[in-house]
């Protein structure tokens, strides 16, 4: 069998050499995502605090809960961000640059390995998809200085001040930011709940 493997690689928290241009399943481990997520901060840093993106997942997978979401796709609302533990946490608005196609192709790889690796259905449920609009609001009005005119998530291409979770509810429960720490063990404990939900067993 040939193993040669495409591009440079990189070495993660628990020493895995991680290929970000040749992603797969067997390189995929729970404790270096944890780990990873817990120290990127979101919205590149210009929250008011630092904001972990494993923080936002645990909420997320809460907020899916509240809704009566499967505990798959409670599993899936905790783990939808899971590739930016390998490709960091690009910014919504050059995410849509079209110089980052390669990027997004990147992405795409990358969360199909990981969703190979931990059993998930290859496309993410519309409810995550929902929770995380929740979970934006929420952050928007607990985290960011300027709510009116910073364009972070405004839709498409229109030069709007209106972010496009405007429509949802924020969540009544107020942020109040985890430390790095906190961060990856409540990502830890909330992963070992939801796999066991999810398979009836533990994980």
């Amino acid at each position: 069998m040939n193993d040669e493997r495409i591009g440079e690689w990189m070495q993660t928290y628990s020493g895995v050499r991680w290929y970000p241009q040749d992603p797969r399943p067997g390189d995929v481990k729970i404790e270096d995502i944890a780990h990873a997520l817990s120290n990127i901060g979101r919205f590149g840093g210009h929250a008011i605090r630092f904001y972990s993106v494993a923080e936002h997942a645990v909420r997320v997978s809460r907020i899916v809960e509240d809704l009566k979401g499967s505990p798959h796709e409670v599993f899936w609302g905790l783990n939808h961000d899971d590739s930016e533990a390998y490709l960091g946490d690009i910014v919504w608005p050059l995410k849509q640059a079209p110089e980052l196609r390669g990027y997004k192709r990147l992405e795409a790889i990358t969360m199909g390995a990981i969703c190979i690796a931990l059993g998930m259905d290859a496309y993410e449920p519309p409810i995550v998809k929902h929770a995380d609009l929740v979970m934006l609001a929420t952050e928007k009005r607990d985290l960011m200085h300027d709510k009116t005119t910073h364009r972070e998530a405004a839709a498409s291409k229109d030069q709007t001040a209106d972010w496009h979770c405007d429509r949802y509810e924020p969540h009544p429960e107020k942020i109040v930011p985890w430390s790095p720490y906190d961060a990856e063990r409540a990502f830890l404990d909330r992963y070992a709940v939801c796999a066991e939900k999810r398979l009836g067993k533990r994980w």
